[in-house]
């Protein structure tokens, strides 16, 4: 009916800005999803990140190059600074994800509905979230991204429009085993990295660097103790 003629995949274009982000520099150019101190009962402080993300259904993340938060940090090198991570909270996991688990690369906060349709870990509506997803509906019940939360744009054109003094949004599948794009393998588990830290505010020193962030690094102390063996990225030290 066609001849010869290739009908275009309706995910083309998707894949084609995926591998783009395959290809990224992974050591340099980071998806980061943190934690915050306040949150103690979490399960990412309770049990391995691989093993919690597994079961989510989509993941909220941040994604920096870090030569730039470095580079904003040393300008401020021997005062007491106010560091621009990027980063919602002071701590997060770095994540090693197959392209096939980003659902939607946006370069500022669309306040994903991360628990729509779920309430006190009870799920009253199974529809809900997916409802959002096309919709692009916010947690404020905004319409915060016209077509829907599946959109990809290249990893440097994400960089180039975020403000560090905020943060991005990388939303991921946690779940494996579902068919996302054509052409693509399904998603598989999300692996932690690394764990990241940037306090907001660093002193001259690193004693006092410590001092004014006691409860930030008891908190990378849980996650640690969870993931063992994993790096850590600091950028106060």
């Amino acid at each position: 009916m066609f001849g010869k003629k290739q009908l275009k995949s309706p995910d083309a274009d998707k894949v084609k800005a995926l591998k783009k982000w395959d290809a990224r520099d992974k050591k340099r150019q980071l998806l980061i999803h943190t934690v915050s101190a306040n949150y103690v009962n979490t399960p990412l402080l309770m049990k391995p990140g691989r093993d919690v993300f597994k079961t989510w259904d989509i993941i909220s993340s941040s994604f920096i190059d870090l030569d730039n938060v470095l580079a904003g940090f040393r300008l401020g090198a021997g005062l007491t600074v106010r560091s621009q991570s990027g980063l919602f909270f002071e701590a997060g996991f770095i994540l090693d994800v197959p392209v096939q688990n980003i659902m939607g690369t946006f370069s500022g906060d669309v306040w994903f509905p991360n628990h729509a349709g779920v309430s006190n870990g009870m799920v009253y509506n199974r529809f809900a979230l997916a409802d959002n997803i096309f919709a692009g509906r916010s947690k404020k019940k905004e319409i915060i991204a016209p077509g829907g939360y599946n959109q990809i744009q290249p990893p440097q054109k994400i960089l180039k429009n975020t403000n560090y003094q905020w943060h991005n949004e990388i939303l991921l599948i946690g779940r494996p085993d579902i068919n996302t794009y054509q052409g693509l393998p399904p998603t598989r588990d999300i692996k932690i990295a690394g764990i990241f830290v940037a306090p907001k505010t660093i002193r001259p020193t690193r004693e006092a660097t410590l001092g004014i962030n006691e409860r930030l690094y008891k908190l990378v102390e849980r996650m640690k103790k969870c993931n063992p063996g994993v790096p850590v990225i600091d950028i106060s030290r």
